[in-house]
């Protein structure tokens, strides 16, 4: 089947090759090979944005990520601490619960997937302008990715309509960052290539995250391992907070399991207050928007689903609509972008070098905090969180005479869908960038731009600086990842066998504390 489709796209390839519906216009197949930075490049921002009421109504703003520090305000924190201090747990957790509630509470979705407040959009003026090369596409973070296409295409319409005959027009570059992963996948399923001058994959949520697919199966848990063994530098970012200090004890205590027993221990008294979470939050807010279901793998999309939607009829059109980003979308992604990847200029960039945020059984993996380095990269092979592949260790496809292994072996890349045009970078958070020091420029006017084409732009570099970047975001500055070989001293060898020892040790405890799920 595979190899019928491949030689369908070879004849579509060579039909749009001889015959071109103008001479102005440039043959897709050719795209590969072009300068396509002559083309309108299109950004699709990262989910969570701000979104907006109808202008002409009310001016005001639905929803304000920048205002979530504004729920935990000092007097619900005061509230939360009062009843803590009087050990009534129940009234702390329904303190914070009011305030999540409030914060989503304008934008939230009904039982069929639908706004309940009808004039909300993405963008105060979703149809704007062209202005330079670049225009940014609102999209509603909250709806389904199939209509947020019919959105993107729509516009994509309207801004020809405005300026008629533009060649900056024929193709369009398309950036898709974080959460508008999924949209752009979409678009694809939904419209093809013939708009399409090139595709920059930027750390997107194509494939979901694992941290997601264990918070819709109700699977909340705190991941010690993912905390002892986090980055200092890139942890201490996240939380704007420096705690390097307690790195060290933070190690100590999880390599003798006492992290375990304590974890293990307080998920008795946890437990009932994040079912209340879950059933009055988590649900009703965040899982009736279908775009948060793209987040979640496909491995897990059947179990979440049953966990929080549990087969009740009054769901029926919301599982209609996710079932049909499931289905048509997702379990499509790689024959996808397979096959863009023969018509056009094809990027995929990815981090790696930092675990999930510690909610779920499998944070302690290679990600950038959000999303893992696997399902970012198409596919990549990623050596257990906090250890590299042994010295031993062959690359999962070797026969393309490329060398696609991180030099810290932390990474095979020849396992990716997209080997020759998926980038790395080492240690730096989950956020999207605009610019990557003439990174992306160099995509749009190389021809056909590959991990090996400059010494400037390798497949793996090191983030050495990681900086904020307005409310949202973070700025990186990068330089090739180069790894000095080190020889193994007597000393290494004794730590590495203790902590053989301290692993077993570690089992041993969770096993004492089976009888807590």
């Amino acid at each position: 089947m595979r190899r019928t489709k491949r030689i369908l796209s070879a004849v579509l390839a060579a039909a749009l090759l001889c015959a071109a519906a103008a001479p102005a216009a440039q043959a897709q197949g050719d795209l590969i090979a072009a300068d396509v930075s002559g083309y309108l490049n299109m950004e699709l921002g990262g989910g969570w944005h701000a979104l907006y009421f109808d202008e002409e109504t009310n001016p005001a703003k639905a929803f304000e990520p920048a205002s979530m520090a504004g729920v935990f305000s000092q007097q619900t924190i005061d509230q939360a601490l009062g009843a803590l201090k009087k050990l009534n747990f129940d009234a702390a957790v329904t303190t914070l619960i009011d305030a999540l509630r409030a914060f989503v509470w304008p934008v939230r979705m009904d039982e069929n997937g639908e706004s309940v407040a009808k004039n909300i959009s993405a963008d105060g003026n979703m149809y704007k302008a062209i202005q330079g090369d670049t225009v940014r596409f609102g999209w509603d973070w909250r709806l389904s990715p199939i209509r947020n296409a019919a959105r993107l295409n729509d516009y994509i319409q309207w801004l020809r309509a405005q300026r008629p005959g533009d060649p900056a027009l024929e193709k369009i570059n398309f950036h898709g960052m974080s959460g508008s992963g999924p949209v752009l996948m979409a678009y694809l399923a939904e419209y093809g290539l013939k708009d399409v001058g090139s595709l920059w994959v930027d750390i997107t949520m194509h494939n979901g995250t694992s941290m997601f697919g264990e918070i819709a199966k109700r699977k909340i848990m705190l991941n010690v391992e993912a905390i002892a063994k986090s980055d200092a530098i890139g942890f201490n970012e996240l939380i704007n907070y420096d705690i390097s200090f307690l790195q060290p004890l933070l190690r100590i205590l999880y390599e003798s399991g006492l992290l375990d027993a304590t974890e293990r221990t307080a998920k008795l008294f946890l437990n009932p207050l994040i079912d209340r979470i879950d059933k009055e939050v988590v649900t009703p807010m965040f899982f009736m928007m279908p775009h948060l279901w793209s987040y979640v793998p496909a491995k897990d999309f059947a179990a979440a689903k049953k966990a929080q939607l549990g087969g009740d009829p009054r769901y029926a059109k919301l599982v209609k609509q996710i079932d049909d980003y499931h289905t048509k979308v997702q379990l499509r992604v790689d024959e996808l972008l397979l096959d863009a990847a023969q018509h056009v200029k094809v990027g995929v960039w990815a981090g790696y070098g930092l675990p999930l945020l510690p909610l779920g059984a499998n944070a302690a993996v290679q990600g950038d905090f959000q999303v893992d380095t696997a399902y970012a990269s198409l596919g990549a092979a990623a050596a257990p969180y906090g250890s590299a592949f042994p010295s031993c260790y062959e690359q999962a496809q070797g026969g393309c005479g490329h060398d696609h292994i991180s030099p810290d072996r932390l990474i095979d890349a020849s396992a990716c869908l997209l080997p020759e045009q998926t980038w790395f970078a080492l240690g730096k958070p989950h956020s999207p960038e605009y610019s990557y020091s003439g990174w992306y420029e160099w995509f749009l006017e190389t021809p056909n731009p590959t991990v090996h084409s400059s010494a400037e732009y390798p497949q793996f570099v090191k983030t050495v600086t990681v900086a904020k970047s307005g409310a949202n975001g973070y700025k990186g500055e990068y330089v090739p990842l180069v790894v000095q070989p080190k020889e193994e001293t007597l000393l290494d060898k004794l730590k590495a066998a203790l902590l053989w020892i301290l692993e077993h040790w570690r089992r041993l405890i969770r096993l004492a504390f089976f009888w807590v799920r």
